[in-house]
């Protein structure tokens, strides 16, 4: 069909289910008396509606009641199908109680009888009024739903806050009660194993165990510690490179499976970083051994390290160190959970559940970020990404 156009002073869309053009020019004309200047595409199809409608933003649609090829209620249909808030005008030859109920009903914004086309333009109007109303009514919702999402986390934010420091006073207190009796506790385990040296084995054995149940409680107390009251950085100037790969050579001689692949990338491009050494080594050791846990004896681990330009966050730039594993992966729920403190899977190994969690503070207090993405069945990646020195 065809596009026509007038020009008056307020501009308007209209998409036109008409196959009358005689009758779309009155329509027109009545719009344009009215104030509208129309740009009008003029459809008697149903595929031609169908295609017409995303061609553009439609301010209103207006449709004869019955035409040759289909009816305005079919065109209602459509429209509705499609989810768009827009108004469909009926403009009918009849104008019957009945006629304008059924399409009433069916979900026009108006009927008009022909005869009383004069009525179209503050129709028009009203209808846009409404539209505009509704849109900003559902921006208006959409917004307050993103502020109470907000407020939501911040005050779960607030109350984790609050739950951690209290339990970095209580954890505090309790681990340096803890910490004299262990050291005498071991301090008489070394006592025992000099004095039973030569004795009964099952006893020899029976106090390694002790030993070995003790030190397990000394290192709980220590990541207590570190936990409650982290301690403060020394900070050097590091090519990650070089501390990956010191980091690796060292973990490495602790692998007893054969099975297990660790591969390494590392960046061409020359990078700094300043950083405590010793506590980023430690995040890389949990990382690695987290890898490691995983493949449950067959697999492979990758370590990348690589340079991110700058951003936002990292205006300078920023290090990658990545590890990738084979491994069983993280379901979604655990995913969710992995850095809370005393979370963990790994109950049966004696997991304390503070691994994560002391190594995203260390992260975090080098200004930095630790991601982990895993999925079920399909391995994790870990992401140390450190700012670059200026």
């Amino acid at each position: 069909m065809g596009t026509l156009d007038t020009m008056t002073e307020v501009p308007l869309n209209v998409l036109m289910m008409e196959s009358s053009e005689r009758d779309a020019l009155v329509i027109l004309q009545e719009l344009k008396r009215s104030g509208y200047v129309s740009h009008c595409e003029r459809v008697d199809t149903i595929d031609s509606l169908t295609a017409a409608i995303p061609k553009k933003h439609w301010d209103v649609i207006i449709c004869r009641y019955t035409m040759p090829r289909f009816c305005g209620l079919a065109a209602i249909r459509v429209v509705r199908d499609v989810g768009l808030d827009i108004p469909v005008v009926i403009v009918s030859d009849a104008d019957g109680e009945e006629t304008a109920g059924a399409a009433i009903k069916a979900g026009a914004a108006d009927f008009i009888s022909i005869r009383e086309v004069g009525r179209l333009g503050a129709a028009v109007q009203r209808e846009l009024r409404e539209v505009r109303e509704r849109r900003d009514r559902r921006r208006a919702e959409a917004a307050l739903r993103r502020t109470e999402v907000e407020l939501d986390e911040m005050q779960k934010g607030l109350v984790q806050s609050e739950k951690l420091a209290a339990l970095g006073r209580f954890s505090s207190g309790i681990a340096h009660e803890l910490k004299n009796p262990l050291g005498i506790v071991l301090g008489g385990i070394e006592f025992l194993e000099v004095k039973t040296k030569r004795g009964d084995p099952d006893v020899r054995t029976a106090v390694s165990k002790i030993k070995e149940a003790a030190l397990r409680a000394a290192q709980i107390v220590d990541d207590i510690l570190k936990f409650a009251k982290p301690s403060d950085l020394k900070l050097d100037l590091v090519d990650p490179n070089e501390l990956v790969k010191d980091a690796l050579s060292l973990f490495q001689y602790g692998i007893k499976s054969r099975e297990i692949e660790i591969r390494a990338d590392f960046a061409k491009e020359s990078m700094r970083v300043k950083v405590d050494r010793n506590r980023i080594e430690q995040v890389l050791f949990n990382l690695f051994a987290n890898a490691v846990e995983s493949l449950e004896g067959q697999g492979s681990v990758h370590v990348g390290v690589m340079k991110r330009p700058r951003s936002t966050a990292f205006p300078h730039g920023a290090c990658v160190i990545e590890v990738t594993d084979t491994g069983v992966g993280i379901s979604p729920e655990n995913l969710r959970r992995l850095f809370e403190p005393f979370f963990t899977t790994k109950r049966d190994q004696q997991g304390t559940g503070l691994g994560l969690f002391i190594a995203k503070n260390i992260v975090s207090h080098h200004n930095g970020d630790l991601k982990i993405e895993s999925q079920a069945g399909k391995g994790t990646k870990a992401q140390v990404i450190l700012q670059l020195a200026e």
